[in-house]
């Protein structure tokens, strides 16, 4: 129980932190980019920023994100079997297509 606690606080805030990392990025391309032919402007260096940032810090965080929701879903999946009854039909539910009874011939 603490562990599924643990997995899914942890999961809402890499989420947010997500979400603020690519919406300052994109806010930040989104500048750079209509502020690009302002030849005094820092707009070609905040597009190469953006980017930069996308493919060092976005795209991490976004595996890290999906990597903890994938660890939650796991962990809540074990403990619906640790707590399933004998006589339910979820724990008695096949797992692989060979367990399945063959047909008559």
């Amino acid at each position: 129980m603490l562990m599924n606690v643990t997995l899914l606080v942890l999961s809402v805030l890499a989420s947010a932190a997500t979400v603020v990392i690519l919406g300052f990025l994109i806010n930040l391309y989104i500048q750079g980019s209509s502020s690009a032919n302002d030849p005094a402007g820092l707009g070609g260096l905040a597009v190469f920023l953006a980017l930069v940032g996308y493919y060092l810090v976005g795209i991490p965080a976004l595996l890290i994100c999906t990597l903890l929701w994938l660890a939650y879903r796991a962990s809540r999946a074990a403990r619906a079997r640790a707590d399933a009854r004998p006589n339910d039909p979820r724990a008695r539910r096949p797992r692989f297509s060979y367990d399945l009874p063959s047909p008559p011939l």
